[in-house]
Formats: structure tokens, C-alpha cells, sequence
């Protein structure tokens, strides 16, 4: 397949996930002008369904616990084979792999992405001198937000100045027509007219905090509110025995992975994302884009796409009191969420485009290559 020099994305696996997602449509956006290819340092997923297999090619290396030499060697054969002009390694290990599979005499740039920070984001110092080495004249570092940008300085010295922030963005189109199918999602959510609906989208992972969601809503009883849980992950069975153990389960619905995540969102009153620590989440840009207010954790670039009090409420993590403070305030004031979510869908469709995404990481991509060349 790879006559022509490639675009080479280097990422963990094609499960659901925020990076995994944007990786995929790079791809597809990629793939209409550049063969492309997905090297999965850990395994496949059901994202790979979405891609089109025909200038699209993907390869699994299944790396091994550790720092996996093995995982190394096959990565540069891929690179030998595919032949790539350009690198773009999502998050963290994937770019430490990328940039030892190169060598020391290639001279493919490798454009690392970091989409968001583990919690606790701790300093690693043995990292400092090791990224320095790593990082190439023509390689470049994307941050999603100005918090991550802050923290590959702080916690994992890179400088500055070689860092590019690229806002995440979502596809406008994917959102037309969704309001006409409001009544009938709905309704297959068991949602009467009466009901504020909830929806929280977001991997089942302790770092997505659902719990903080669920004991919020021991204190909304007394409001007909509906919670609607759209994931799967680690945490599914602690989520699932903490929604009987607080007796929610006529308020509470999983709906596991969802293809049709914006009809969901359209059938919604209220956005709620209680992460510990977040990059640029994709899941608030599309509430946003459907015009719901956002109640989310004020942590990493969650501000940086909320506009506190002008689209949606930020509360303390880990806080299921303020939580449902939030909550209640929207759920008992219609006039206040319809203002809020107004603003929300002008400020996702200004900023947060997905065109706008592309047209950035596309500059990057050509600016690479043409200084590698």
C-alpha cells in the first residue's frame, strides 16, 4: 500500500477514548490526501471500524509491561516498511516509542500530541534530561489546551517554546437534525416531559470520578431528575453496585458505548462531566454544540472551554455537595439553562470547530515535512 510516503499516527489502541477518537479523524481527514497509517502500541479496538480501509492501513505491535525493547524493534520495522514523512504520536508513550524506533539518523519529525494529564499530575524528574534527548530540531509538541501546554513545561520539561496549542474540535454536521429527534430518544430513555435529564459521557475510569456524580444525586431525590451514564470501562461494576447501594436505580441509566452520542446529548437538559483532571474534553464541546449547559469540575482545560457562569457552572472536584448545588440551580430554573446553552453552542461553533482543528494540525503536518525534506 505505502508507495507514496505516509502519514504515520503512533497511539495506545483504538479503544473509545478522547485521543483515540480525535486520532481516527485526523485519519480520515489525512486520508484524503496522504495514505495513512496506525501503528497500536497496545491493541486494536472497536474504533477501527470507523476507518476507511482504503488508503488507511493499521498495525498492532502489542507492547509488553515494562519498557519493552521488543515493542521498539517492531515499531521500526513498521517505519522501515511504511516509510513515513511524519510521526504524530498521541500522548506520552506513544512519542517515547516513536522517537527510539527512529534512531538516531532518521530524520522523520515526530509531531507528539499530549491530550490530557494523569491524576495526580506529579513531577518527573528523571523525565526532564530524557525528553531533551528525545526531542529533534524538526519535531514538534501539540497540546490541547494552555493547562496541558503548562504542565508538559512544569512536570515534564519541555520548553516553552516548542510547544503549539491545538484546540480540540468536533464535527458541526454530526449534530444537524439531532433536536428533531428529541421526544423520541427521550422517551426511549424512559424520560417523561417532566424530567431534567442528566447525560455524562465519559470512559467508566476513576479518573472520570461517576461517583462524585452518583452521591450528588442523593441530594436531588426531591426533583424529577433522570442520570444517564454513557460509557463502559474498569469501573463499570463499583459504578453499578454504588448506584443500588444509594438505592438510585430509578434514577440512574447506563447506556454503555454509544455510536449516537449527539442524539443522546439532544435528549438532555444538563451536561455533567465530574473529572479529576481533564485535557480539553470533546464530550463538553459536543454538549455544547447541542446546546446544553455544562456542570463541570474546574479542573485542567475544562475553563478553558467553559465560559464560567456564561455557558455552564464549574464546581471543585471530588464535591458531590456542589455538585448538586449546580445541578439543582439549572434544574429548577429553565429560562437560566436555555441562556446558558445558547451561549454554549455559539461559543463551541466559534472555537471549537473541527475544520478549524484539521486546518492547524494539516499547517503542522506540512510544515514538517517540508523542513525534514
Amino acid at each position: 500500500m505505502m508507495s507514496e510516503r505516509c502519514i504515520l499516527e503512533v497511539l495506545h489502541s483504538l479503544d473509545y477514548g478522547g485521543a483515540e477518537v480525535l486520532a481516527v479523524r485526523l485519519a480520515q481527514r489525512f486520508s484524503t490526501v496522504y495514505p495513512v497509517g496506525l501503528a497500536l502500541i497496545d491493541s486494536g479496538g472497536p474504533l477501527e471500524g470507523h476507518l476507511g480501509r482504503e488508503r488507511i492501513r493499521t498495525a498492532v505491535i502489542g507492547r509488553r509491561p515494562g519498557l519493552d525493547w521488543a515493542c521498539v524493534l517492531r515499531l521500526r520495522r513498521i517505519l522501515m516498511e511504511w516509510t513515513p514523512a511524519v510521526i504524530i504520536a498521541h500522548q506520552y508513550t506513544p512519542f517515547f516509542y516513536s522517537a527510539l524506533a527512529r534512531g538516531l539518523r532518521k530524520k522523520v519529525p515526530v509531531v507528539y500530541v499530549e491530550h490530557g494529564r494523569f491524576y495526580p499530575d506529579k513531577k518527573k524528574l528523571r523525565r526532564f534530561l530524557f525528553n531533551r534527548f528525545l526531542l529533534r530540531r524538526h519535531d514538534v509538541i501539540v497540546a490541547v489546551g494552555k493547562a496541558v501546554k503548562h504542565a508538559l513545561v512544569e512536570k515534564e520539561g519541555f520548553p516553552a517554546s516548542r510547544i503549539s496549542v491545538v484546540y480540540n474540535g468536533v464535527d458541526m454536521r454530526r449534530f444537524d437534525g439531532c433536536a428533531e429527534k428529541r421526544n423520541s430518544y427521550r422517551d426511549s430513555l424512559g424520560a417523561t416531559p417532566r424530567d431534567v435529564v442528566v447525560v455524562h459521557v465519559a470512559r467508566f475510569d476513576p479518573l472520570k470520578d461517576h461517583l462524585t456524580a452518583l452521591r450528588a444525586f442523593r441530594y436531588l431525590r426531591d426533583i424529577p431528575m433522570k442520570l444517564i451514564l454513557v460509557g463502559d470501562g474498569p469501573t463499570r461494576s463499583e459504578i453499578e453496585s454504588t448506584i443500588r447501594s444509594l438505592n438510585l436505580e430509578d434514577c440512574v441509566r447506563i447506556l454503555g458505548y454509544r455510536e449516537d452520542v449527539p442524539e443522546v446529548l439532544a435528549a438532555g437538559d444538563i451536561f455533567l462531566l465530574t473529572s479529576l483532571n481533564e485535557g480539553i474534553p470533546v464530550t463538553i464541546i459536543e454538549a455544547m454544540m447541542v446546546g446544553l449547559p455544562v456542570v463541570a469540575t474546574e479542573v485542567g482545560g475544562v475553563p478553558e472551554i467553559v465560559a464560567k457562569d456564561e455557558t455552564g457552572l464549574l464546581v471543585s472536584p471530588g464535591n458531590p455537595e456542589e455538585t448538586a448545588k449546580a445541578l439543582r440551580r439549572l434544574a429548577t430554573d429553565c429560562e437560566l439553562r436555555t441562556r446558558l446553552g445558547h451561549a454554549g453552542r455559539q461559543r463551541a461553533a466559534a472555537l471549537f470547530s473541527e475544520d478549524r482543528m484539521f486546518a492547524e494540525y494539516d499547517a503542522i503536518v506540512k510544515r514538517c515535512i517540508s523542513s525534514s525534506t
